[in-house]
């Protein structure tokens, strides 16, 4: 089944996904308003058949919590809007997760962030992001390439651990992340 998050419950906004809110249900897709500025943590943890997300509406900025998405298999795309920061364990394990783009505005990727997504080809970091937590894309076994802007000033500890096929690693920084 597929879930779409209505803007409006009993008159009031939707504003945000709670935490654990629809933690290991069987959904297959979901679709969230644009007036959801949170995902909050654990969100939709172990959702075993999630295969896409679609974020509705114009750009706006978004929080992505604590495992919101991990473990989530089959999630193969998502069209993940201005999250402001993403927050540690977010896509780890969807390990069929092949591309993500950053919207311009994201300032911190968490730890563990993209561990595991083991079908991950293609990363786009804007120039806004100025974080990127340890072991954020740990064993991104499929990865060849990554640009780093010039806006990061740190890197955390093995961000690209056991990333076997990372071949090319471009750093566009005039001062050296920490």
């Amino acid at each position: 089944a597929s879930v779409w998050i209505p803007e409006k419950i009993a008159g009031y906004t939707v504003t945000g996904i709670g935490d654990k809110c629809f933690q290991k249900q069987s959904l297959k897709g979901v679709c969230i308003p644009e007036t959801v500025r949170a995902i909050g943590n654990s969100a939709f943890q172990d959702c075993k058949n999630l295969a896409s997300v679609t974020f509705l509406g114009a750009p706006y900025t978004i929080t992505v919590g604590n495992n919101a998405f991990q473990n989530c298999p089959k999630l193969k795309t998502i069209n993940l809007p201005d999250a402001k920061t993403i927050g540690n364990f977010a896509f780890d394990g969807c390990t069929s997760l092949e591309k993500i783009v950053l919207e311009y505005g994201t300032e911190s990727i968490g730890e563990y962030c993209f561990r595991n997504c083991s079908s991950l080809t293609l990363v786009e970091i804007p120039d806004s992001v100025t974080y990127i937590g340890s072991y954020a894309f740990h064993s991104c076994s499929k990865l060849t390439s990554i640009t780093i802007p010039d806006s990061v000033t740190y890197i955390g500890n093995f961000a690209f651990y056991n990333c076997s096929q990372l071949a090319s690693i471009t750093c566009n920084a005039t001062v050296a992340p920490t």
